[in-house]
């Protein structure tokens, strides 16, 4: 009888404590249930003042890397700040600006994605998080799963324009964004400025038009036309690139990397070279076909000469560096500086290559001497080293030069790993 008591008592235990299990269970799913709709509702209401959120660190936790989460929201990870010096934050910031209100005040526009945005000096434990060093950062996070490497935005090929943001976001959440600039009269307002300077211009001179018929103004005005088209400005307008790019080790890169884009000073320095070239063929084209003086022909001949030879030769090393694999190179040749060891007597090189890099051949750090701290690069690659102690320590690390011409390097750097 006691046993029959005991297995009542028994059974009865477990209903009960399956009963609690159940309910506390169906409680906890509730309550994640309300917290998920307050979130989404405070993103919702917060949406409704600014198209972009701003997130410390606490609310990036909350809203972000918090679960359940039936939203994705794409953060910006940026440092505007006038003492952080980021120069092309603020213009990251306005495109970004621009996609978050298109996507706003567009028929697409749901609670299942937001926009948002981390300030560095108010989110820095954010940026130490995810491991962040750089800005701006444009970050994708999805619902269901962590980011993967391609939630995060890559500017350095595709640029920050609003159209190259809406793109990417497309291909992350499907959601297609039209992108919808405001209109900006400034150009309007100059254009008409500029036509009413003119329109003056030839009132005042209405008795005294021949400069109209002047070949030569025609010429650099069609001239400096192709200047413009040839440099790229007008996929400057396009795609809106920074004005330069501040590197990983904290110099500044004036030339694009890739034959996929390029920066706004790179393209004043394509002008200049271009039309240095196209002054040397005039001097040139002049001196063979005017008659005068023959010393001073042939002094325009040979400056005009010498002018297409470097510029040329410039132009053809920057295409190089942008495309690589090509046989082109600066006219000017290798040269070495070398002095000995202060360790083992043996010869140390710095040599200097045709595209005017250096590359250090050395096995101790105490043979760098008062080339320590000179920034190096080796040749024919994007490897760059600030100061000279880095490629030193590279060198043991056996970097290998790829490029074919520079044989002789591969094998000591090689022999300096062994």
């Amino acid at each position: 009888m006691k046993m029959k008591c005991l297995t009542c008592v028994f059974v009865l235990g477990l209903f009960v404590a399956f009963f609690i299990v159940k309910s506390s269970y169906g409680q906890a799913r509730r309550k994640d249930g309300t917290n998920l709709g307050e979130r989404v509702q405070q993103l919702t209401d917060m949406t409704m003042k600014k198209s972009i959120i701003r997130f410390n660190g606490n609310k990036f936790r909350d809203f972000v890397k918090a679960t359940p989460r039936n939203y994705s929201v794409v953060v910006m990870f940026t440092a505007m700040a006038a003492q952080r010096q980021c120069a092309i934050c603020r213009h990251a910031h306005d495109e970004f600006q621009i996609v978050a209100n298109s996507f706003r005040y567009s028929q697409m526009y749901s609670n299942k994605l937001f926009f948002a945005l981390v300030d560095f000096d108010e989110g820095p434990d954010v940026f130490q998080m995810l491991r962040l060093n750089t800005a701006p950062v444009f970050m994708h996070f999805p619902p269901k799963s962590k980011p993967k490497q391609s939630d995060t935005m890559d500017i350095q090929r595709v640029g920050f324009a609003a159209e190259a943001i809406a793109k990417w976001l497309g291909e992350r959440t499907d959601v297609q964004i039209r992108v919808f600039r405001p209109p900006n009269y400034s150009g309007t307002a100059a254009l008409i400025t500029l036509f009413g300077l003119v329109a003056g211009f030839l009132y005042l001179r209405r008795n005294n038009l021949d400069f109209l018929y002047n070949k030569n103004i025609w010429g650099i005005g069609a001239v400096f036309f192709c200047f413009v088209m040839v440099s790229g400005q007008m996929w400057n307008h396009i795609r809106g690139p920074p004005f330069v790019h501040k590197t990983s080790s904290g110099g500044v890169a004036y030339i694009h990397g890739s034959s996929q884009g390029q920066f706004v000073l790179e393209t004043y320095i394509v002008i200049v070279l271009n039309a240095s070239i196209v002054l040397g063929m005039i001097l040139m084209t002049e001196a063979a076909s005017h008659k005068g003086d023959l010393k001073k022909r042939r002094i325009l001949a040979i400056v005009g000469l010498v002018l297409v030879v470097t510029f040329f030769s410039l132009i053809l090393s920057i295409f190089r560096s942008k495309a690589h694999g090509y046989p082109y190179r600066r006219l000017i040749t290798s040269e070495h500086v070398s002095w000995k060891s202060k360790v083992t007597s043996e010869p140390c090189t710095i040599q200097c290559m045709s595209r005017g890099y250096f590359v250090l051949l050395t096995r101790y750090k105490s043979d760098l001497g008062s080339y320590m701290n000179t920034p190096l690069t080796i040749p024919d690659t994007r490897r760059h080293f600030s100061p000279a102690t880095n490629l030193y320590k590279s060198i043991y690390l056996g970097y290998m030069v790829e490029d074919a011409e520079s044989t002789s390097i591969r094998a000591s750097i090689w022999k300096n790993r062994q």
